[in-house]
């Protein structure tokens, strides 16, 4: 009796299967069971796969080991690792070693890799070709490749164009700007609709990445114009008949101010200027970005209630306030 076992088709998962035919004539007390084994041995080209250490994502300067993993029958007789170029390629290491290895690596080898694997058997199918592939990417600081005219010169009033800063990096480096003794943060480009003097100053780019180190750059706003007395006009100011009346004039200006007046309105709305002397004295301080003037009033009496202007001039032109000061 002769009988066919068929496998069709045979597959590389079938290597080392063992197959058991048995002959049993239906005595098993008088004839004993006869049975013979066959294991196959299933020639298969290479099946490759890649793993990479640390990641395929790799930061720039740090080891990169590739290992290609092959499984095949019989074992491998070549192993090749490539740089694939797009439709080109360039050949790495040849051999028989399954790892590549790249101490310290650049961003110029970011790209994709390839192992072929093989051993002489003649591949039927794109996954069996012995080939693998694993894109590579090299993590790197930001690097800010903007360039500025220093400072940038605005009218006050004015708008500002957008300043643009630009940083190269991998990933794609996360851009903001930050005022210098302010804090303030604003996006990228930086741009105002209106310039008041409180936008002028430093203002650094700040480039970030992963936890790679921040690269920056500064950039000096100078505003130029006329005075701008700081707020709005003020509520009514009480003091006590005979105590000290203190009135403050903050201003921004650039140039600073050349003249800072005082002068008292009365009931038709015309201005009396004020000097220095008997109850009155006029204090002038000057400050990083303008001036203070402070009006004090000495043993403040009835008739020192009213509304009092506060009018600041420079080259480019002039800012009023009023101030209302009226008694207890």
């Amino acid at each position: 009796v002769i009988r066919d076992l068929t496998l069709s088709p045979v597959t590389r998962f079938e290597n080392q299967a063992s197959f058991v035919c048995k002959a049993d004539q239906g005595y098993p007390d008088q004839l004993q069971v006869q049975s013979a084994e066959q294991v196959l041995d299933v020639q298969y080209p290479p099946v490759a796969s890649i793993s990479s250490a640390p990641d395929s994502s790799v930061k720039e300067t740090n080891t990169l080991t590739l290992t290609c993993m092959v499984q095949s029958n019989p074992a491998a007789s070549q192993i090749r690792w490539l740089k694939v170029n797009g439709d080109s390629s360039d050949v790495l290491q040849t051999g028989l070693t399954t790892t590549y290895v790249i101490p310290k690596i650049t961003r110029s080898q970011n790209g994709t890799y390839r192992c072929e694997a093989s051993n002489g058997v003649i591949p039927r199918d794109r996954e069996s070709n012995g080939q693998a592939t694993v894109n590579i990417d090299v993590y790197y600081a930001p690097k800010i490749s903007s360039s500025f005219v220093q400072p940038f010169r605005v009218d006050f009033g004015s708008s500002l164009p957008p300043i643009e800063c630009a940083a190269e990096g991998n990933p794609t480096p996360d851009l903001q700007w930050v005022q210098v003794g302010t804090g303030r943060t604003f996006n990228n480009p930086l741009s105002f609709a209106t310039m008041s003097y409180g936008e002028e100053g430093t203002f650094t780019c700040q480039a970030s990445a992963l936890d790679f180190p921040k690269d920056t750059v500064n950039v000096t706003i100078d505003v130029k114009g006329r005075p701008d007395i700081i707020g709005n006009r003020p509520e009514a100011q009480e003091f006590k008949e005979g105590k000290t009346a203190q009135v403050v004039c903050e201003i921004q200006a650039d140039p600073r101010p050349s003249r800072v007046e005082w002068f008292l309105m009365d009931s038709s709305d015309n201005r009396a200027i004020i000097t220095t002397g008997s109850s009155y004295r006029i204090i002038q301080e000057n400050l990083p970005n303008g001036m203070k003037s402070t009006l004090k009033i000495d043993s403040v009496k009835p008739e020192h209630s009213g509304r009092y202007v506060c009018k600041a001039t420079n080259t480019y032109g002039e800012d009023e306030q009023f101030f209302d000061v009226t008694l207890q």
